[in-house]
């Protein structure tokens, strides 16, 4: 025997059987059970040249048994059976063919087929009561031994006995084998199955099952393909890959892997399986369990895509590696991360390579590869505001395809989706040809007649600008022959191919119908704050960091941090004072990161929630293009009166344009961040625009970070996301009380029955770029998401809805169908003719109207022109109430003439009032409109006015003083000539001008009935009747010459 330890097959098996060896050893079986003796006979065959007798079996032994095997040796299943050691003792071949085992001495219980066992080869026989005799399969005998003592058996062909052995009493993984002297004896934690019966053959068998932790691995795996890997049937199947991080090969056979955690040993690669160092193993989890020789071998279960744990062990059932997953997207894997912590989903899976950009461009190659048709998605833009795709069609999303070949191919009827579980979501018409050479546009812009014109492809989809997306092409049939995984994608750029060098490249000059130009792989990676912006009330230290260690550079101002306008991150800083700080960062290759904002609000104790608004200062105070910039040369004061012109501030001019910025809002008590991200935000206002504190209007837009604003920002409101909101100085009433258009609002608010909408009020204060901008008043904006969240229609359908503004101008939508409903009223006679009331009546929600009216009149609001109303699908026209500045503004205002005036409403009586006018020559609608004007006339009292009032005005009172310490010197006397420009000053006129309005609160209702009874000549029964008693002054009112009605 040799002295070094020496591996022997343990099952490898010839390729075939013979049915003639099997009806021979059949028949002998038969005889030997009949005829055999009980006891083991011996016969001798031959005599060799020194006279000794002997077997052409002669030093095939039983070299070692076990009868209690808990965990030394686990079969192909993983189970641990009985199991027996044949060892080829000599220096020639022998065939073990037609040999029996068993563990009687008068029959045969296991028929060894035709196998050459190697000289000084082992093989072992599982002894587990099941028969598997099978040339090219693990041998199993179908009898047990038992562990309190037991003989065994080997037979040659005539039946005589080859070898045999009485086994002893033996505990749990105890052996009984023979010796270097030939001797058996037993050996506790000594076994060595296929191995020499030694302690070292003991050892270099345990070594099969000894890795060190890391270096056998579970890399990826694939649980719902859709492209890629094919079986030896021509099917997609679920796979795992494993990998080996060592520097020596890993024999397979000694491991198993699983789905089930309580089952290890589910799955045991098959004999000669190996890995090379650095190599990769690949097998199908199909649950047709085939070896495969020569190909991938499959499993004997399948990968559910909706959550799995995937074990990988040693036979003996310990655990090398796990890993769970949840819900794994169609056509994407799950992978370790190369060179880093932990696993996260592949896009496109990488079988047999790298989890990296490289291991995806081999993975790329391979797919185009099995594209029998070579036609290749190469370019997508999933935002699009400026490339053009031809004269008169949109700026829409889009695709492109590109023809490799030398031939026209016809492809119609083939599929272009978004989802690769819909790869016919949208099919290309009839006709449809992609030319050699040929790149294909598709322009993606959820056409409500997609697939109708082979000229100008139009699908029903559209992409999302944050990626995650998978653009698939498919064949008419729905095989996917191509896809695309998009990222999420910068605004105007698009990401594809560039066949000319492997991958996936970012372009930000996209070329749609036309080669792709060079391209770049990516961004550098996002920053990270250790803090979030917020309110403290202590200093803190920020830190930034980027998970791929790229340069970091950032500024305090509110710019863009760029390498020429930034500072390098070097530490963490110290914050003390309210601080903007945006960050970004640089690596060589890449495009610079995103932006990265956030406000540091310190150590202030504000009543009302603080809403940061940041953006580049060249957005702000550009002398030609800044939203707030007064212009070169140009001297606010020298105006005598509002609007400023001659010559045209800057911010008239550009002020009302968008710009991208980041807007983050905190709660004041108990600092809860109510939404944070990037928006893009303008000035609001039309007079208004020259004080010196402007209104913005904020737009949360997809394209460069949320759709919506999602968060619950007014109490009174159920609505937990918005399109657009309003930061509003309170329009001209900024130099007055900073609230009067609040106080109507949340007096609508109060009557429950009314259909009118309007805006919510919630008074916050604002940063601009770190630099406190005093009291604002936030409001929902009016639009067509404004409306859709007041009629319950999901902002997703907003679009489908008109708006007009004033008296007639299209503000959503189209005017015609209005236009001509205000001009067949005109024309009607709704007061003697039914007809004529019922199409008011099919086409204007009347009840709504006479609120809206109604509302005007009694708030008295002369600055009505601001008037929008709408109509969603399959309703009627209803009216919007917003920017009542001037409402309660004098209390003997004629708010009832203003609204009934034939010339028309509004400051300068030319905002359209026929609708109403022509309503209220029907005596029935006449007597309906009072109804509900008496009606509302009771519910807004003086004490009910006075006490919204008065809650308006506590809301605002404890941060008066610092907003006016920050405004006051900036008055304006051509804007207000009343306005103080001292603190004191200012919290003085601002009370008195709060007293004013008590003093209009207090006389409106009696001033409001006189102008009702005049203007509809009701005599005093009729004003009893509908408006019951005329108001009294109260005794508090301070009264003036206009009050003596």
């Amino acid at each position: 025997m040799s002295a070094e330890p020496k591996k022997t097959k343990l099952n490898k098996q010839t390729p075939s059987r013979r049915i003639l060896f099997t009806i021979i050893v059949a028949v002998l079986l038969v005889a030997f059970i009949v005829l055999g003796p009980k006891e083991p006979i011996i016969k001798a065959l031959n005599i060799d040249s020194d006279g000794k007798i002997v077997s052409d079996y002669e030093g095939l032994l039983i070299s070692e048994v076990m009868t209690d095997n808990t965990s030394a040796l686990p079969d192909e299943k993983g189970n641990f059976s009985d199991w027996a050691e044949i060892w080829n003792s000599t220096d020639r071949q022998i065939n073990l063919e037609g040999l029996t085992l068993s563990d009687r001495s008068d029959r045969a219980k296991f028929v060894f087929p035709k196998k050459i066992l190697n000289p000084d080869d082992r093989i072992i026989v599982y002894l587990d009561g099941t028969n598997q005799n099978d040339e090219d399969k693990p041998f199993h005998a179908k009898f047990k031994l038992s562990s309190i003592g037991e003989s065994l058996f080997m037979f040659d062909t005539s039946g005589f006995v080859i070898s045999s052995v009485d086994i002893p009493t033996l505990n749990a993984n105890e052996t009984y084998y023979l010796n270097e002297v030939g001797e058996y004896v037993k050996g506790e934690n000594i076994y060595s199955p296929g191995f020499e019966n030694t302690k070292e053959g003991h050892e270099a068998y345990m070594n099969n099952f000894r890795i060190d932790t890391g270096t056998l691995v579970i890399n990826e795996i694939m649980a719902a393909p859709r492209t890629g890997l094919r079986d030896e049937d021509g099917e997609l199947q679920d796979w795992i890959e494993l990998k080996n991080c060592g520097d020596k090969t890993i024999m397979l056979d000694n491991f198993a892997i699983s789905d089930n955690p309580e089952r290890l040993i589910k799955w045991v690669f098959p004999e000669g399986a190996v890995i090379p160092p650095g190599g990769y193993y690949l097998v199908f989890c199909s649950g047709k369990n085939r070896s495969n020789p020569g190909g991938y071998p499959h499993t004997n279960f399948s990968i559910k895509a909706g959550g799995e744990t995937i074990t990988l062990s040693t036979r003996q059932g310990n655990l090398i590696d796990r890993i769970a997953f949840d819900n794994l997207p169609a056509d994407a894997s799950f992978g370790r991360v190369e060179d880093g912590e932990g696993w996260r989903v592949f896009t496109l899976a990488t079988p047999g390579a790298p989890n990296t950009a490289d291991g995806a461009k081999i993975a790329d190659r391979y797919l185009r590869s099995l594209n029998p048709s070579g036609i290749y998605i190469s370019e997508a833009m999933s935002s699009n505001t400026s490339t053009s795709l031809g004269e008169g069609l949109p700026l829409s999303d889009w695709a492109e395809i590109y023809n490799s070949t030398d031939k026209a191919v016809d492809i119609s009827a083939w599929g272009l989706s978004d989802n690769i579980n819909w790869p016919l979501k949208w099919r290309f018409p009839p006709g449809s040809t992609i030319m050699p050479g040929e790149y294909k546009v598709v322009i993606m812009d959820k056409s409500k007649d997609p697939g109708s014109n082979a000229a100008t492809l139009r699908a029903s989809y559209a992409l999302k600008r944050r990626g995650g997306e998978t653009v698939t092409l498919s064949d008419s049939s729905g095989n996917v022959i191509d896809k695309l995984y998009l990222p999420a994608i910068p605004t105007d750029y698009s990401y594809g191919r560039n066949l000319k060098n492997e991958g996936f490249f970012y372009f930000d000059a996209a070329t749609p119908g036309y080669e792709n130009t060079t391209g770049f792989p990516g961004f550098s990676e996002k920053p990270v704050f250790s803090a979030e912006g917020g309110l403290y009330k202590e200093n803190i230290y920020v830190a930034i960091s980027t998970a791929d260690g790229s340069s970091i550079r950032y500024t305090l101002d509110g710019s863009v941090p760029t390498l020429e306008n930034s500072m390098l991150y070097i530490e963490p800083m110290l914050i003390s004072d309210t601080t903007v700080l945006r960050a970004r960062s640089f690596a060589p290759g890449l495009q610079p990161s995103t932006v990265v904002t956030a406000n540091y609000v310190m150590k202030t104790y504000y009543t009302m929630p603080v809403v940061c608004l940041t953006t580049d200062p060249d957005n702000l105070w550009n002398p030609e293009t800044g939203m707030y910039a007064a212009g070169e040369g140009v001297d606010l004061e020298s105006y005598k009166y509002i609007p400023f012109k001659n010559p045209t501030p800057t911010y008239r001019l550009h002020g009302k344009k968008f710009r991208p910025g980041y807007g983050e809002m905190f709660d004041s008590d108990s600092g809860k961040v109510y939404f944070s991200q990037d928006i893009e935000f303008g000035l609001i206002g039309q007079y208004s625009l020259d004080m010196p504190q402007k209104s913005f209007k904020l737009k949360a837009k997809a394209s460069i970070g949320e759709r919506y604003f999602h968060a619950k920002l007014f109490d009174e409101r159920p609505f937990e996301r918005y399109k657009s909101l309003v930061l509003r100085v309170s329009g001209n009433d900024c130099v007055w009380t900073r609230m009067v258009d609040g106080v109507h609002s949340r007096l609508i608010e109060q009557l429950k029955d009314t259909t009118v909408i309007h805006q919510a009020w919630k008074p916050i204060i604002v940063y601009l770029n770190g630099n406190y901008w005093g009291h604002y008043n936030l409001r929902e904006r009016v639009s067509r998401y404004f409306v859709a969240q007041h009629e319950g229609i999901p902002l997703e359908d907003a679009d489908n809805m008109t708006m007009i503004e004033g008296s007639s101008k299209a503000y959503y939508g189209s005017n015609r169908d209005f236009i001509e409903m205000v001009k067949k009223i005109k024309a009607s006679s709704p007061a003697t003719n039914p007809e004529d009331m019922q199409y008011i009546l099919d086409n204007i929600d009347v009840d709504n109207l006479f609120d809206y009216i109604i509302f005007q009149m009694f708030f008295a609001n002369t600055d009505s022109g601001n008037i929008r109303c709408y109509r969603v699908p399959g309703g009627k026209w209803r009216w919007i109430i917003f920017d009542m500045d001037y409402g309660l503004f004098r209390a003997a205002n004629n708010g009832v003439r203003n609204m009934m005036n034939p010339k028309g409403h509004g400051a300068n009586d030319d905002v359209d009032n026929t609708i109403w006018l022509k309503t209220l020559e029907n005596k029935e609608m006449l007597d309906k409109f009072l109804t509900r004007f008496g009606e509302i006339f009771r519910f807004f009292t003086t004490e009910r006015m006075l006490d919204q009032v008065d809650e308006c005005y506590n809301i605002l009172l404890p941060e008066m003083n610092m907003h006016f310490e920050r405004w006051a010197s900036y008055n304006l006397k051509n804007i207000s000539m009343e306005q103080p420009k001292t603190v004191d000053g200012c919290m003085r006129y601002w009370n008195s001008r709060v007293d004013r309005l008590r003093n209009v609160v207090r006389k409106r209702p009696r001033h409001c009935y006189v102008q009702v009874k005049e203007w509809f000549s009701l005599t005093d029964e009729q004003m009893l009747h509908y408006f019951g008693p005329k108001p009294e002054f109260p005794p508090e009112a301070i009264l003036d010459k206009n009050d003596n009605i």
